[in-house]
C-alpha cells in the first residue's frame, strides 16, 4: 500500500536522547538516594556499591542499543530508589521514637528514683544522687540515663526497693548481679504509660532532620531538654505541647521544600542532556532554588516541564525531518537544504526525482509533530492521468527501500494509516502554488543535491 499514509518515525538519536534523559535522571536519584542515606547513616558500602554496579549495568544495556530494555529498568530503578528511601525514612522515625519512648521511660525512672532517695539521704550515694538530679532535668542523653539507671539499681536497699513499680523491681533484680547481667539494648522498663508528646515530638524531629537544616533540629532540641527539665508536670506539658505544635508546623515545611529541591535536581539532571539548547531553562530553575520560596519553585518546575517537553518534540522533529530527506535524496529525490525549513515553517514540502517529471511526494508535518503524512501528488492538473498509478506504484518503492535503509541505522517508520495504490484520486500541487506554501522557489525544487 503506497497510497496516501500516515507514518510515525522514531529516529535512532531521539531514543538516544530519551535514554540520556533518563540515565541523568537515574544518576540524579541514586545521588540523592545517597545523600539521604548518609544523613541516617543508614547505607552500607555493599548497599552502596551494589545500587552503583545495577546503575552501570544499565548504562552498558543502553549503550548496547537495548534501548526499550534500559527506558523500562532504568525508570524501574528510580522508582525501587525512591521506595526504598521511602522505607529507609520510615524506618528511621520509628527508631527514633523508640530511643524517646525509652529515653522518657528512663527519665520517669530517673525522678522515681530520686523521690525514693530524697526521703532517705542517709543511705543515698551523693554522688548518684546528684546524678539523678541531671538525669530528671533532662541534662543527660539516653545511653547516659541508661548507664546510671543500672549502678542506681545495683546499690538499691529492699525499702528503696519499694517505691518502684513492679516493672522497675524487675528490671533491678535483671541488673544488680552485675550491668552486663542485662544488655542496655534489651531494656524494655515500662515503668509508665507510654508518653505520646515524647512520641510525637520524637517523629517529628526526626523527620525534620531528613528534610531540615542541621541547625534548626538541634535548636528544638535544646528547647525540648529545657521544657523536661520544668518540674511542675503542668508546666512542662504544655510547653511539650507548644513545641510539638511547632516541630509539625516545621516539618510540614520541610517536606514540602525538600521535596521541591529534590523534583528540582532530578529536573536539572534531565536539562544537561540536552546542553546549550536548555540553558535558559537551566537558569529560571537555579533562580527560583535560590529564592528558596515553594511558590515560586512549584511554578518554576511547572514551566521547566512545559518548557523541556516542547524542546524534546522541536528537537525530535526536526531530526526526523532531517533524517527523511536525507533518506529521500539517496533514493535521487531532488533534497535542498531549504526544504527542512519549509517543512517546519509551513508543515509542507514536496520532493521530485528528476527521471519522473511530472509528479512528487508530498511530506505533511508541524514543527513539532510526532508523524508525517507522505502521499504522491501530481504537480498540474493537465496531465496523462494513465500515468498515476505508475507514479504510485513507484513510490510505493521507493517507501519499501527508503523504510529499510533507515531502518539499518536505526530509525522506524511505523505505518499508522495507510490507503491502496488508486484507492483515492492524486492530490494535485501547482508548482506556484507549493513555491509559495512552502517559502522555497521552483528551480530549488527541480535542482538535486
Amino acid at each position: 500500500m503506497s497510497g496516501p499514509k500516515v507514518v510515525r518515525v522514531i529516529t535512532r538519536e531521539e531514543r538516544v536522547s530519551q535514554c540520556l534523559v533518563v540515565l541523568a535522571r537515574l544518576d540524579q536519584a541514586l545521588a540523592i538516594w545517597q545523600e539521604s542515606c548518609q544523613r541516617m547513616e543508614q547505607p552500607t558500602k555493599g548497599d552502596q556499591e551494589k545500587a552503583l554496579a545495577r546503575r552501570n549495568e544499565l548504562e552498558s544495556m543502553f549503550r548496547s542499543d537495548q534501548f526499550d530494555a534500559f527506558m523500562s529498568a532504568a525508570n524501574g530503578e528510580v522508582s525501587f530508589l525512591e521506595s526504598d528511601l521511602t522505607r529507609r525514612q520510615a524506618d528511621f522515625v520509628d527508631a527514633k521514637a523508640r530511643e524517646a519512648s525509652r529515653h522518657e521511660s528512663g527519665l520517669h525512672t530517673a525522678r522515681t528514683l530520686l523521690s525514693a532517695l530524697k526521703n532517705n539521704k542517709a543511705q543515698a550515694d551523693m554522688r548518684l544522687f546528684e546524678a539523678l538530679e541531671q538525669a530528671a532535668s533532662g541534662k543527660l542523653g539516653r545511653e547516659e540515663v541508661d548507664k546510671l539507671l543500672a549502678q542506681c539499681f545495683k546499690s538499691l536497699s529492699p525499702a528503696q526497693e519499694t517505691v518502684l513499680s513492679p516493672e522497675q523491681r524487675e528490671l533491678a533484680n535483671r541488673l544488680k548481679p552485675g550491668i552486663a547481667a542485662a544488655p542496655l539494648e534489651q531494656w524494655k522498663a515500662p515503668s509508665a504509660k507510654p508518653d505520646l508528646r515524647s512520641e510525637a515530638i520524637a517523629r517529628g524531629l526526626a523527620e525534620l532532620s531528613l528534610n531540615a537544616p542541621l541547625s534548626l533540629v538541634e535548636e528544638f532540641g535544646t528547647r525540648l531538654d529545657s521544657a523536661r527539665g520544668i518540674p511542675d508536670t503542668g508546666q512542662r506539658n504544655l510547653r511539650l505541647d507548644s513545641l510539638i505544635i511547632e516541630i509539625n508546623e516545621a516539618r510540614l515545611r520541610a517536606i514540602r521544600s525538600s521535596a521541591l529541591v529534590s523534583n528540582i535536581k532530578l529536573l536539572e539532571a534531565e536539562l544537561r542532556a540536552f546542553g546549550k539548547d536548555a540553558e535558559g531553562l537551566k537558569r529560571e530553575l537555579q533562580a527560583a532554588l535560590g529564592a528558596n520560596n515553594p511558590e515560586q519553585m512549584e511554578a518554576a518546575l511547572h514551566a521547566t516541564r512545559t518548557g523541556l517537553s516542547a524542546l524534546q518534540k522541536q528537537k525530535a522533529a526536526a531530526e526526523r525531518r532531517h533524517v527523511v530527506l536525507q533518506g529521500l535524496a539517496k533514493l535521487g529525490y531532488a533534497v535542498n537544504e531549504g526544504m527542512a525549513t519549509a517543512l517546519t515553517n509551513a508543515g509542507r514540502v514536496v520532493v521530485q526525482k528528476p527521471d519522473f517529471p511530472g509528479y512528487g511526494i508530498e511530506l505533511l508535518g508541524g514543527a513539532e509533530s510526532e508523524r508525517l503524512q507522505v502521499r504522491t501528488v501530481a504537480l498540474a492538473s493537465a496531465r496523462d492521468t494513465t500515468r498515476d498509478t505508475d507514479a504510485e506504484q513507484r513510490w510505493c518503492s521507493d517507501f519499501t527501500k527508503l523504510r529499510a535503509d533507515l531502518g539499518t541505522s536505526g530509525t522506524q517508520i511505523t505505518i499508522e494509516q495507510a490507503r491502496a495504490v488508486g484507492e483515492v484520486p492524486l492530490k494535485i500541487v501547482e508548482l506556484a502554488t507549493h513555491s509559495n506554501a512552502a517559502g522555497i522557489g521552483k528551480q530549488n525544487l527541480q535542482k538535486a543535491t
